[in-house]
């Protein structure tokens, strides 16, 4: 019989604070949050030792494991089992709490403890020593919160349960799924306000900006690289007719001419 419980660490209105926290990363509205239930969930706490010896070689493992009693699942979680405290005492503070019960006894779990050791670490079970283990209760609190998308979305509602001690939230959170409707909704609602009117102006002239530079940017790339590329064809066009003595001499009448036709636009 579990005798222990670990002492809260965050109470009731920590806990909603936690889940309107959690609401706002996604800017839903939270109407509301009610406790649901109270309720001590037991879990198995484990210290292990390991020595193996493999080819001549000595192998020491000192580890923890943290196991949910109601599931035997490994926990990957840390609790601070410092603060164990002696139940018996305090059955007055939960009073109309209800007590999960665990699927094993305490040997059983045991046993689970250092199959899921020597499978999660590679270790041969029978070398696997336990020399503290705690079996304990936790307080957990499930919250009914009722929530709407936005402003105007129908009410919905989700059931929520923490972990007192580390605030841990062990449900699906809603995820905001927004349609057309309820974004332009939104949208004509914050166009109301003049201070957000003129932040969109300027974000809006701010990515306009940058995408003409951007295509500025590609333009003058692709007009150098293609200067460049006729610049370096015409070179080796000249080098190679260059060395043909016709295209030479054409080469420099035509030059001649370019420079007789300047002069006489110049001075005529």
């Amino acid at each position: 019989m579990i005798s222990l419980y670990l002492d809260e660490r965050y109470n009731e209105g920590e806990l909603i604070s936690e889940i309107r926290k959690e609401f706002d990363k996604q800017n839903i509205i939270v109407n509301s949050v009610f406790l649901e239930e109270k309720i001590l969930k037991p879990f198995a706490f484990f210290r292990y030792h390991s020595l193996t010896k493999k080819d001549g070689e000595q192998k020491e493992v000192f580890g923890s494991l943290l196991i949910d009693s109601t599931n035997n699942a490994v926990v990957d979680e840390k609790l601070d089992i410092s603060s164990l405290k002696t139940l018996k005492p305090d059955l007055e503070k939960f009073r109309g709490v209800s007590k999960i019960r665990s699927i094993f006894s305490e040997k059983d779990i045991e046993e689970i403890a250092k199959i899921k050791i020597s499978a999660l670490k590679n270790l041969e079970k029978n070398s696997v020593v336990i020399y503290d283990k705690q079996f304990f209760y936790v307080p957990f609190y499930i919250f009914k919160v009722f929530y709407r998308m936005t402003k105007n979305s129908k009410r919905e509602e989700v059931v929520l349960t923490l972990n007192s001690n580390t605030k841990k939230i062990y449900d699906e959170l809603p995820v905001k799924r927004e349609h057309t409707a309820e974004l332009f909704s939104e949208l004509v609602e914050e166009l109301k306000n003049p201070a957000k009117v003129v932040s969109y102006f300027f974000e809006s002239v701010k990515h306009i900006l940058f995408l003409f530079w951007k295509l500025f940017v590609s333009v003058l790339s692709f007009f150098i690289s293609w200067l460049f590329g006729f610049v370096s064809f015409l070179y080796l066009l000249l080098k190679h007719l260059s060395k043909i003595a016709f295209f030479r001499y054409l080469f420099y009448l035509i030059l001649f001419l370019v420079f007789v036709y300047l002069i006489l636009k110049i001075f005529l």
